[in-house]
């Protein structure tokens, strides 16, 4: 029997017509959430994706929710770095790459640091901060153990 994950990127494929350099990648939480990525060139709506996704949980009788529907044109993608998980088949999201085992990384001197800062309260930077942990966690990078 074909994996989750897997029918719904082929139904997803074979509804708005992708194919390559466009891709589908769906996960799958371990607290049940289907993550949606699309990269495409042709306008696609969230609804036009939620909304099938939901009537097959619905007809397989599946106990899933529908987290992050994200779509990106080619151009976006590229110039958000936007790209697939290496994880594929496996469980990744934003919150599961917080506990994953960490990994040896190699010393970069010109690593970048990450500061989200504001005098000002109440401007969405933990909103920025899990969305950027999220992009972070889906892109394979891990936080550095320390020497």
């Amino acid at each position: 029997m074909e994996k989750l994950w897997a029918s719904l990127e082929r139904k997803i494929e074979e509804r708005f017509q992708i194919a390559d350099p466009e891709w589908v990648q769906v996960e799958i939480s371990k607290n049940s959430k289907i993550h949606v990525t699309i990269v495409a060139d042709h306008r696609i709506e969230k609804d036009d994706v939620r909304n099938p996704i939901q009537k097959e949980m619905k007809e397989q009788r599946e106990v899933y929710t529908i987290g992050f529907v994200d779509i990106y044109s080619l151009d976006e993608a590229e110039e958000l770095a936007v790209i697939r998980s290496q994880n594929v088949g496996k469980v990744c999201t934003w919150a599961d790459g917080l506990n994953v085992d960490e990994q040896e990384e190699p010393d970069f001197p010109g690593m970048n640091v990450i500061s989200f800062y504001s005098y000002k309260g109440g401007v969405g930077r933990t909103v920025a901060l899990i969305q950027t942990a999220y992009n972070l966690a889906r892109a394979g990078k891990r936080k550095r153990r320390n020497s």
